[in-house]
């Protein structure tokens, strides 16, 4: 399977089963290792890592937006172990109410065949840089 399939069978799973269904089926898509930084990462500082820290994420997110769900839209190989995805995010928060529907960004490297490390922005900006250092194989400036 290609890293590009495998991330648009993350997403399909993500929306069908929710965070939950990925928790489930977390060595089919991620490493031992894997760290993911999620959006509010440029906020928090705040990231995860491992299966325990993927957990804590679905919890945080279950927590303050309760069902968040994300429409792919573009899946672009930009390196042999690297992804640029483009993905709408929709969810509500669970206490002000407030929608959340916004464009993403993301980075997703592989190793192995699973993802072992991704990042995502809504500033594009950003994201192109992350994407275009990792697609030269350079440190992602964050």
């Amino acid at each position: 399977m290609s890293n590009a399939e495998l991330v648009r069978e993350y997403f399909q799973v993500w929306n069908e089963e929710g965070l939950g269904g990925l928790v489930f089926r977390y060595e089919d898509f991620f490493t031992d290792d894997f760290e993911w930084r999620p959006p509010v990462t440029e906020i928090t500082g705040a990231r995860y890592i491992g299966r325990d820290g993927f957990e804590q994420y679905v919890a945080d997110v279950q927590e303050s937006l309760g069902d968040v769900r994300a429409e792919l839209q573009k899946v672009t190989e930009i390196a042999p172990d690297a992804v640029r995805v483009r993905a709408r995010v929709h969810g509500e928060g669970t206490s002000s109410g407030a929608a959340i529907d916004a464009i993403a960004i993301g980075v997703i490297r592989f190793r192995d065949g699973r993802e072992c490390w991704g990042w995502a922005s809504y500033d594009h900006a950003t994201a192109e840089r992350v994407a275009e250092a990792i697609a030269r194989g350079e440190e992602a400036p964050l």
